[in-house]
């Protein structure tokens, strides 16, 4: 996915899981794991612009615990102390945040 803002941009790339369930193809999880931000900061007297660079990369394991039968899912940064997990909702018939 790409977003174009004036001056900058962003770049996502989303990890999208998918389940035939009662014969039917769903998407079942969906997450980003990488993105990158070029946000157009303060003008300079020269008429350049100062820019700020975000960037992160995000990875999915499979936890050991399971919900009604599946894997709890947890997506971790690569690079900050972050992290989120996931349980099966047997209702909506895909992943959702703990």
């Amino acid at each position: 996915m790409n977003e174009s803002y004036s001056g900058g941009g962003a770049s996502f790339q989303v990890l999208t899981l998918f389940a035939v369930i009662n014969g039917e193809l769903r998407a079942i999880f969906s997450e980003p794991m990488y993105y990158f931000k070029d946000v157009a900061g303060d003008w300079n007297k020269d008429g350049s612009r100062n820019h700020e660079i975000f960037e992160g990369e995000n990875t999915v394991s499979i936890s050991d615990a399971k919900t009604d039968g599946y894997y709890k899912l947890i997506v971790k940064s690569k690079k900050k102390a972050w992290s989120k997990s996931f349980h099966w909702d047997r209702n909506l018939l895909r992943y959702v945040v703990d």
